[in-house]
């Protein structure tokens, strides 16, 4: 899988040697987010949040997916990461979407 997520795309890649891939079939208790070294063939998992608009009820299930600016929902699809800031879970990443479902992920506004 990550392998053909790095092929469709490539070309808006600054590294494709690890890649992040988020199973959010699983709880955000469980690690559901698993870099995957493509070199050396090694995957190392993590936790990962989703958004609060992706879960109302706060069950650590991800619920629905949404694209909306505000929702503060999830977006699925494919992201370049962005730079690293101290989140209120301690550090974070911001994401850039790749994807017309993620286009909305990081809006620079002036």
């Amino acid at each position: 899988m990550a392998s053909r997520q790095v092929a469709r795309v490539r070309n808006q890649l600054w590294r494709a040697d690890l890649v992040g891939i988020v199973d959010f079939a699983q709880p955000s208790w469980k690690p559901r987010l698993h870099f995957a070294n493509l070199e050396n063939g090694t995957v190392r998992s993590f936790l990962v949040a989703h958004g609060r608009g992706s879960d109302p009820a706060h069950s650590g299930w991800l619920r629905s997916f949404s694209n909306v600016p505000g929702s503060e929902a999830t977006s699925r699809g494919a992201y370049l990461t962005a730079e690293w800031y101290k989140g209120k879970y301690g550090t974070s990443i911001r994401l850039l979407g790749l994807d017309e479902d993620n286009s909305m992920a990081l809006l620079v506004r002036s």
